[in-house]
């Protein structure tokens, strides 16, 4: 059953976060450098870039591993709701 889905804007508008001895690290661009490896996905809603950032920043794969963060390519996340 689908609950939500839409394009993400393109991969050179994403930054990423990681926290390596208790810094936040944020940079501009994607990480990955060879092949991609998706663990999971977190829908985020935020005023701004700073609010995910922050969220993501808090995430327990940021202590060990990157957090590649997007914005939604459409103007909102489509939700699609389905009658049981």
């Amino acid at each position: 059953m689908l609950l939500h889905g839409d394009r993400l804007r393109h991969v050179s508008d994403a930054s990423t976060v990681q926290v390596r001895y208790r810094e936040v690290q944020f940079s501009d661009g994607a990480f990955a450098e060879t092949q991609e490896q998706i663990a999971g996905s977190d829908v985020l809603d935020g005023a701004d870039l700073d609010e995910p950032v922050e969220v993501a920043s808090t995430h327990p794969t940021a202590w060990f591993g990157i957090i590649e963060v997007r914005t939604i390519a459409a103007a909102h996340c489509a939700s699609i709701t389905t009658a049981d």
